[in-house]
């Protein structure tokens, strides 16, 4: 079932907030849960939302994936989003049926056809989640694309935008034969304002974001809104607010759900970032994976931080940092891209990298980790739970700049 519903002022400055979320399980999900469009010729058309639509402003942002249908031999032009009055709409082109497909991102419903964006094309991945947005500014005059959290294309146009009210379909346009999108759309939101580059690239790319802050300590504050469950953790005092503090040395964690599946082994980026307080610095754990048994950021057996990966060979790399002090608050921080290999950061300072890792194990499907709690592997030798406390705890699936992890680490 999908839940279409308002929420209003969930950001300042942001209004008439259009969020979709998915209440039944499916099985190709991004996060926990998705709709999945994948019936070629349905006669049960998707959820339409009605909503009059401010000829002003506004961008949507949608996760997808591309899990495409075949007919003869070929894969039709079909539509993610689409409506009779909003300009919204990616066309997959007329292609043969190989592992990558060229995409068309278009933008409609204007008076001049001249200003119906199209551009293309890009090679998407079958059966691979993507970010797209299309922001449409009235005072600019202007309409840009976004893929990943990466401006994809735009243009100013010599017409306004035509709607004020209507239906809004997912996966669907009437305008259209055989327009039902294949695969799955997940996080679809219409925001009522044009939200700046920046923003789109957090969309994109933040997994999530705990502040860990009261009154909702364990409530995602970013774009996914992932919500943990504890286990023998408390709120207590932070760098910024609240934390939260690790009651025991070995049954203590935060599960977060879930972190999204790229691939086993995958080599696609990541970036882990917290503030840490510790208490003890005999081993513990801060980043793991429990269903496939992986340690990626924890304390080595004399409290220096290390941040490891598991190669498909079975071969462990692993960065080996500063020793971490007592009662004394530090920034850690880990990267992977293939460019720049693993990096690991305390206060904003990387302590060394390993290049050359091409891919690596970390869940081998949709997995919840944990943080605060590792086993005791390769060179988190002490395993357990981490003792002390963690603040500002972000996950990006992209590597953050020097200067970015540098702004995180400057409080």
């Amino acid at each position: 079932m999908l839940v279409l519903h308002w929420i209003d002022k969930t950001t300042p400055g942001e209004t008439d907030l259009i969020r979709a979320e998915v209440t039944s399980a499916i099985v190709r999900k991004q996060w926990q849960n998705s709709y999945n469009v994948d019936k070629p010729n349905r006669s049960d058309h998707p959820p339409a939302l009605s909503k009059e639509i401010e000829s002003s402003r506004f961008s949507c942002p949608t996760w997808l994936t591309k899990k495409v249908w075949i007919v003869g031999g070929t894969i039709l032009a079909i539509s993610i989003i689409a409506a009779i009055v909003i300009p919204l709409a990616i066309k997959f082109g007329r292609i043969t049926t190989t592992t990558t497909a060229p995409v068309y991102l278009a933008y409609w419903a204007f008076d001049n056809s001249a200003d119906d964006l199209y551009v293309g094309s890009t090679a998407l991945v079958v059966n691979s989640w993507y970010h797209v947005a299309f922001v449409y500014n009235y005072e600019t005059s202007q309409q840009i694309i976004y893929l990943d959290g990466v401006q994809y294309a735009s243009q100013s146009t010599s017409t306004t935008y035509l709607g004020t009210n209507g239906t809004m379909y997912f996966g669907y346009t009437p305008l259209l034969p055989l327009s039902f999108f294949s695969g799955h759309i997940d996080n679809a939101q219409l925001t009522t304002r044009a939200k700046s580059a920046a923003e789109i690239l957090v969309d994109a790319t933040q997994v999530f974001y705990y502040s860990f802050d009261q009154p909702s300590p364990y409530s995602d504050n970013g774009p996914n809104r992932l919500n943990v469950t504890i286990q023998d953790v408390i709120s207590s005092f932070g760098i910024v607010g609240q934390g939260v503090r690790f009651t025991t040395t070995s049954s203590s964690y935060v599960q977060i759900n879930s972190w999204p599946f790229s691939g086993w082994p995958t080599n696609k980026p990541f970036t882990f970032a917290m503030w840490i307080y510790a208490t003890s610095v005999s081993g513990g754990g801060l980043i793991f994976n429990p269903p496939n048994g992986i340690s990626l950021l924890g304390l080595t057996y004399n409290g220096q931080i290390v941040a490891q990966l598991q190669s498909p060979a079975n071969v462990w790399q692993a960065v080996i940092g500063s020793f971490i002090p007592v009662n004394t608050w530090r920034h850690v921080a880990c990267t992977f891209s293939v460019t720049n290999g693993l990096t690991l950061y305390v206060n904003g300072v990387s302590q060394g990298s390993i290049s050359g890792i091409l891919t690596y194990y970390w869940t081998s499907s949709l997995y919840y980790i944990y943080l605060g709690y590792c086993n005791g592997q390769a060179y988190i030798v002490t395993g357990g739970s981490f003792q002390g406390t963690v603040d500002e705890f972000y996950a990006y699936r992209r590597e953050l700049s020097v200067s970015e992890i540098f702004t995180l680490a400057t409080i």
